[in-house]
């Protein structure tokens, strides 16, 4: 109004937003319909007709309420997202994209609406904030460690004995002189920390025969073998390990022989008081006695420790539901984590959670200290091993690296369920761990979830029957269940539904936002806005932190994905109606007419036959392509775009660009003032912007916005 009252021409022109979950559940409710499979089953051109009425009947009661408050705008000329013209021209933004290599198909976990049975954009929640208070149980779980031979051989190079259980056995020596010193060796491949003589033994050998042999190896001399004083179990260098302890006498005088492996030799003298066994010499270091000491107590009976016969991780989740699909734990390399004795059993955790891990557990016992790196590798049992343990796959069910392991929350180590996380999702892709497919669309287990399949993970209706009940009970009765709590946290809700969302992994379609960042961002310093700190903070920051764009939805009354494919998994992307009609012509689908001085195309034949051919599903689902290159049979995929590719696409759509008002298009853009609410710099700004400067259809040689 203020450049109309300037003397300056503004097109004032009504846009309606016809697509979208509001139309969508608006029919629903209307035709009494809950899910996809209902609409499916009851027939989706019913529906998309039926969503046609309700968008007309709504918009044709707008013209009133305009006139009656005095809106200066041009309703004749009003365009809608629902036209042909606008769809094409969103069809030929995505083929654009798609010749420039941003446009992808891939999997990836992004949030999800299990009640519309739809992926949701992350800036369709961040626009209004809504995310809600919810209450949650909070469970420590118990991971019991497993040994795999298989693993250790792989990482020792070679072959050794375990035990039934899974242990690496290996023999030490207890060397004790006339003056009650030991000998210990100090060990370049172990840190140099001060060890007895000894070592793995070997696949065939007898505990005697081996330790005969490292003796050998590594003092040069010949020894008798006493009586076995102990074997212990513990957890060192990513490995669980039984060591067996036997007294040695010596035949000569010992040196070292491996020097690439040992550095030092040195009869200890050791005393008992309050502390416990302290080093008398007085040529090492304190990091040296205590090592010292831990290898005696290791053996020493008045230690009275017990055997390590189970170690569990503990893991922290507010998702019980997610623990069936439990494939792996990740752990901070860096961390200090800690191995202790808690009510006769053994657990790690992050050294500093250890308090609250703790609190109400009666007191604990520290082990050893040791860093994250020394975990990664381990094999683990999870709490629930009938469904994917030990099952096709060879990767599952192992301790990995991360770098979002923390050790200000929870235990210090994550629970991974890559089904259902983003940072589980990325940790399996770079790992090579299996993604399960625990979850269906309506958010109910499924047939890998074999005794609860149709279980639904949140049971609003009966609360007793929820996936997080049923799951926390179970680990209660298979004694895997370490501590339940509550919590209280921002859960995301659908804006639509108004139902919790989940984090899910879906077979989609992206836009490469990623590779386009820099781009982003630069143009962005060329936007005036108001207020100005809106440029640096919520709008680059969003940018910053943006995923790749998700523009696939399992929907219906939306713009198709203009993707075709054949039974080898050959594509073929079409910007245009006419495209469409040129690549059906061998199956002779559709005919094109005159009409006012316009080309109209029609169905020829079939259960549309002389109607006028509609972008919208099912009507183009019914039409096929030849493949140009090959000559194969091609269909449209199922889904849909996302409509916020509609709302970005506004600047061309609503033109009809390229198609019709070509430089009318490129003279007006981009735009000299764009108003809205603020919720809208994460949504209707943003996929704007990421539009234009991807498209940049003025051919800019720097990014515009």
């Amino acid at each position: 109004r203020y450049w109309t009252m300037q003397g300056r021409r503004v097109d004032r022109t009504w846009r309606w937003d016809c697509h979208g979950l509001p139309i969508e559940e608006k029919v629903q409710k209307k035709l009494g319909l809950k899910s996809n499979k209902e609409i499916e089953e009851n027939g989706v051109k019913k529906f998309i007709d039926e969503c046609y009425n309700y968008t007309r009947d709504v918009s044709s009661e707008w013209n009133w309420y305009i006139d009656k408050i005095g809106r200066w705008v041009d309703m004749d000329r009003a365009y809608r997202t629902m036209d042909q013209d606008y769809m094409e021209s969103v069809m030929w933004v995505f083929s654009e994209l798609w010749k420039k290599w941003l446009i992808y198909e891939g999997k990836r976990v992004s949030l999800y609406s299990w009640k519309l049975g739809t992926p949701i954009s992350n800036f369709e929640v961040a626009m209004d904030d809504t995310y809600q208070d919810v209450n949650d149980p909070a469970i420590t779980v118990k991971f019991a460690l497993e040994q795999s031979s298989e693993y250790i051989d792989t990482k020792e190079w070679g072959k050794f004995e375990y035990t039934p259980e899974g242990f690496l056995r290996y023999v030490l020596a207890v060397i004790k002189n006339e003056k009650w010193e030991y000998l210990m060796l100090k060990n370049i491949k172990h840190n140099h920390k001060w060890q007895c003589p000894g070592g793995k033994i070997d696949a065939g050998e007898t505990a005697e025969q081996a330790l005969s042999r490292e003796v050998m190896e590594e003092l040069g001399v010949d020894c008798t073998i006493g009586s076995k004083i102990t074997e212990k179990r513990t957890l060192v260098d990513g490995t669980m390990w039984q060591g067996e302890y036997y007294e040695v006498v010596l035949s000569g005088t010992p040196t070292i022989q491996e020097t690439h492996k040992h550095t030092k030799l040195e009869w200890v003298s050791l005393t008992s008081d309050e502390s416990g066994y302290i080093l008398q010499s007085e040529t090492e270091k304190s990091d040296d006695q205590n090592f010292i000491r831990e290898n005696f107590d290791l053996w020493n009976l008045a230690t009275n420790r017990p055997n390590i016969d189970s170690v569990s991780i503990l893991a922290w989740t507010t998702t019980p539901w997610t623990i069936p699909a439990n494939m792996a734990l990740a752990v901070g390399e860096k961390i200090d984590y800690v191995l202790v004795e808690n009510a006769g059993l053994w657990y790690v955790v992050a050294r500093s959670r250890l308090e609250t891990v703790f609190k109400g557990k009666w007191e604990y016992t520290i082990i050893r200290e040791f860093k994250g790196a020394e975990l990664v590798g381990l094999s683990y049992v999870p709490p629930f091993p009938e469904y994917y343990h030990g099952k096709k796959w060879d990767k599952p069910h192992k301790v990995y690296a991360s770098d979002f392991a923390t050790d200000t929350d929870g235990t210090g180590i994550v629970h991974i369920a890559p089904e259902f996380g983003d940072v589980d999702f990325g940790l399996a892709k770079k790992y090579g761990i299996p993604v399960t497919e625990a979850m269906d669309e309506a958010g109910k287990y499924t047939a890998e979830i074999f005794d609860y399949e149709g279980t639904h993970y949140l049971d609003l209706e009966n609360p007793e029957k929820w996936a997080n009940k049923i799951n926390t009970e179970r680990m209660k009765a298979n004694n895997t269940l370490f501590k339940l709590e509550g919590i209280t946290h921002r859960v995301p809700f659908c804006p639509r539904s108004g139902t919790p969302l989940v984090q899910k992994a879906q077979a989609s379609w992206f836009i490469d936002i990623q590779s386009q960042k820099d781009k982003l961002i630069e143009a962005n310093e060329q936007i005036n806005w108001f207020p100005e700190y809106l440029k640096e903070w919520r709008f680059k920051k969003g940018i910053e932190s943006a995923p790749d764009w998700c523009i696939s939805r399992t929907r219906f009354w939306w713009a198709p994905m203009p993707v075709w494919i054949g039974e080898d998994g050959e594509k073929l992307v079409v910007s245009s109606r006419e495209e469409i009609f040129e690549a059906n012509k061998p199956y002779g689908q559709l005919e094109k007419r005159e009409v006012e001085w316009k080309t109209v195309y029609f169905f020829k034949w079939g259960e549309y036959d002389g109607t006028e051919f509609n972008l919208h599903k099912p009507y183009i689902d019914s039409i096929k392509l030849k493949s140009p290159t090959t000559g194969n049979t091609l269909t449209r995929i199922p889904e849909v775009l996302d409509v916020w590719m509609d709302s970005g696409s506004m600047p061309y759509a609503q033109m009809h660009y390229p198609f019709e008002n070509k430089e009318a298009m490129q003279a007006s853009f981009p735009a000299d003032f764009i108003a809205e609410y603020v919720g809208q710099i994460r949504a209707w700004f943003y996929v704007m912007h990421v539009l234009g400067v991807l498209l940049n259809p003025n051919n800019n040689p720097k990014p515009t916005p």
